[in-house]
């Protein structure tokens, strides 16, 4: 089956959160019109409920959130078109970031972050999503959506948006960073500083989420353990980094839905399109092709007795002309891996004895179909 002619579908039991757009705020909620130059001051006096609406035009400053929104009322920015663009402060030199959340329930649609501020001058990270270590020290628990959980940034919304030309990731969502939905963007030329100027590492993904195990105490999260950044949507989005993978899952980081996204032009050939060094995540109607690693990678480190890395879903995707495999896994056991499409690779699976042994274009049997039966497992 081909690429043009591949169908996906999303099945029942989907994970929905509602959108922000159905958070209609009340009471004395503005719209705060933004024209280049003041993105961080209207985010100095931005309430619960409040849109802010950027203008055409570079923004030329580094911006950080002050407030939380609320669940009935997202904090919104919104660019009128594309050609609001993001860049960050003139003045950083191959580091730093362009936009960062640090609270939760924000809303980010329909407005461009470029990282690129000259031939050899890229911001780091485009987009960074992580509380503050000096808020509120340790995440902390809350009930949403019937479950409980640790948070520390909760339902952020990305959408729409054109993120692209970022010197490491493009977006890193980092410490217990739950129930985001990100969707319809494209992300895209991420990694620049080692894919293209040589930095010497591999560190270049569309979007990174948690915390790799070899950071868990770098004294960069408000407290050092394992990063449970779950329940994260990632769906309908166009991923080119032409550096790392499109989505990078990591140990700690559980219950995360991946689908019907399309990846292409990942430069790793140990890696993947789409990774999962966590634990029970669901990768689903998606489309890889044309990587130098596999279509989707699983499999994680060994930490304190626990294997991460098991109990992930791998099923009707379309992954084409990847040249290490179609799936690369690292360890056992797995649920449910089947019912992909592998064309134009040499191997279907690889990576362990027991990847080797799957027939992942084989049927499935029995699949979990939503987060609440994969967390049992």
């Amino acid at each position: 089956m081909s690429s043009s002619s591949y169908k996906t579908r999303f099945a029942a039991g989907l994970l929905l959160v509602a959108t922000a757009a159905s958070h209609l705020s009340v009471g004395l909620a503005a719209t705060i019109s933004v024209k280049p130059g003041g993105l961080q001051s209207a985010l100095d006096k931005a309430k619960p409920g409040d849109t802010l609406r950027l203008a055409p035009g570079e923004y030329w400053e580094t911006a950080v959130t002050k407030t939380a929104g609320r669940e009935d009322a997202y904090i919104t920015i919104e660019g009128e078109t594309y050609g609001a663009i993001v860049k960050g402060d003139q003045d950083i030199d191959n580091d730093g970031y362009a936009l960062k959340i640090e609270h939760s329930y924000y809303r980010l649609d329909r407005f461009t972050i470029d990282g690129k501020h000259s031939k050899n001058n890229y911001i780091d990270k485009c987009l960074y999503v992580q509380q503050n270590r000096d808020n509120d020290d340790k995440a902390k628990k809350i009930k949403f959506n019937g479950h409980k959980f640790r948070s520390s940034i909760n339902g952020l919304v990305l959408s729409n948006m054109d993120i692209n030309n970022c010197g490491g990731e493009c977006v890193r969502m980092r410490y217990f960073v739950t129930y985001s939905q990100v969707y319809n963007n494209r992300i895209t030329n991420c990694g620049t500083h080692d894919f293209v100027m040589d930095g010497g590492s591999k560190n270049g993904e569309g979007i990174y989420l948690g915390t790799s195990s070899n950071q868990w105490d770098d004294g960069k999260n408000p407290s050092d353990e394992p990063d449970e950044s779950s329940y994260n949507h990632f769906f309908k989005n166009h991923f080119d980094t032409q550096g790392n993978e499109g989505i990078d899952i990591k140990e700690g980081s559980r219950y995360n839905i991946v689908e019907d996204n399309y990846c292409t032009g990942q430069k790793d050939p140990n890696s993947a399109c789409l990774d999962a060094r966590g634990d029970s995540n669901i990768f689903r109607f998606n489309t890889c092709e044309d990587n130098l690693g596999a279509g989707i990678r699983i499999g994680g480190h060994k930490i304190d007795g626990h294997q991460y890395g098991q109990n992930n879903e791998v099923y009707e995707n379309l992954l084409e002309n990847n040249d290490y495999a179609g799936i690369k896994i690292t360890m056992s056991p797995q649920g449910a891996v089947c019912s992909n499409d592998i064309l134009g690779s040499k191997y279907d699976s690889r990576g362990s004895s027991y990847a080797e042994k799957l027939s992942p274009e084989g049927s499935c049997e029995k699949l979990s179909g939503d987060l609440s039966a994969i967390a049992k497992t």
